[in-house]
């Protein structure tokens, strides 16, 4: 299988969560995991000991069609899952989920309408969830915002989930055109809510029937929004919130549900981000393998019907500095090639067939 979105392990991404859980995961040892990246100098590349092979291929959010050949010639004469490991990837390849099946790639990505939160807004009321105060930020709606009371600051949020926030209406349209860059997400502005985040981890089959998930409360993130630590919750508030959102959404595949419990005790829902979330090898730790049940329902599987998950199972990342001379770098420039040589730590070299290698996918 390839996954994409793979980043290095100080801005961890769910590309590079996704690798780790499946290779440390039972059944390792029977799947060959392709670490796709769009260049070989990407920062992923060194955080990546787990995956089988890295592959550069073009970018799935700069160059799509270039994208969709390439991983064609990927699956050709064999069975190839592909998981996009970043939103913004998901984003970019959900307008182009009939040409990957026609290419014989398996995947299971949501449509068009559905990477979009906007959508979810109506849905969640009906299922009994509070949503902030907002709006779209079409140019029209940005020049209304100014005329209306809000409680500032505002949360300004992508389709990709990014996050940047508005302290006057005099800041928004820069933000707004600045979190459009450059694939034109649409972006909406909602007021604040005081309370604890919640992350919910969602699998749903192609009907929308939810197969699988998880919850967790973000502790700690870093300036770029990458999620440090994380703690494992089985609130069924939370879970019987997130059913009842699924089952009229009719969502597919994986994505992940932001939600807020406020100081009330009440739940808000504040949007939905495409693809897995950056903590979902704690959700495998907890005994929720939802990667692994991705891959298995690509390739034909039953779904099986998830017992509980273990609540209060805490994660912390741990970043590496790698040392190497600047001549391992320029070889791996040349020859596109390298390994993780576990001999002498802190170093790379270039390697032979049967280690991990890095390639270009024409």
């Amino acid at each position: 299988m390839g996954i994409t979105g793979i980043t290095a392990a100080d801005e961890p991404s769910a590309g590079l969560a996704a690798a780790q859980s499946l290779k440390r995961g039972p059944g390792a040892a029977g799947l060959r995991v392709l670490a796709l990246a769009d260049s070989a100098f990407s920062d992923g590349i060194q955080a990546v000991p787990a995956a089988d092979e890295v592959v550069v291929v073009p970018s799935p959010q700069r160059e799509p069609e270039a994208f969709v050949a390439a991983v064609r010639e990927l699956a050709r004469g064999r069975r190839f899952v592909l998981l996009p490991g970043s939103p913004g990837d998901m984003v970019a390849l959900a307008p182009r989920r009939d040409a990957l099946s026609q290419a014989g790639v398996r995947h299971m990505l949501p449509s068009p309408r559905q990477v979009s939160s906007l959508p979810f807004l109506g849905v969640a009321r009906v299922a009994g969830l509070r949503i902030p105060r907002g709006t779209g930020l079409d140019p029209a709606s940005v020049g209304r915002l100014a005329l209306r009371p809000q409680s500032w600051p505002l949360v300004l949020r992508t389709t990709d989930g990014r996050l940047a926030s508005a302290a006057t209406p005099a800041e928004i349209p820069a933000l707004a055109q600045a979190l459009a860059r450059p694939w034109g997400m649409v972006t909406r502005a909602h007021e604040p809510v005081l309370g604890s985040e919640i992350s919910v981890a969602v699998l749903c089959g192609g009907h929308g029937r939810p197969l699988g998930m998880a919850a967790a409360i973000p502790l700690q993130r870093g300036g770029n929004g990458a999620l440090w630590s994380a703690v494992t919750t089985a609130d069924p508030g939370v879970l019987a919130a997130t059913r009842r959102i699924l089952d009229v959404a009719r969502w597919t595949g994986p994505g992940e549900l932001h939600l807020i419990r406020d100081e009330a005790g009440a739940l808000w829902f504040t949007g939905v981000t495409p693809g897995f979330p950056s903590w979902i090898s704690l959700a495998a730790a907890a005994g929720r393998p939802l990667v692994r049940q991705y891959v298995g329902l690509c390739l034909g599987a039953a779904s099986l019907l998830p017992g509980a998950y273990r609540d209060g199972l805490f994660m912390s990342r741990v970043a590496m500095d790698i040392a190497m001379p600047i001549t391992t770098l320029g070889q791996l420039a040349t020859e596109g090639a390298f390994s993780h040589d576990t001999r002498h730590a802190g170093t790379l070299r270039a390697a032979p067939d049967h280690a991990a290698r890095a390639r270009v996918a024409h």
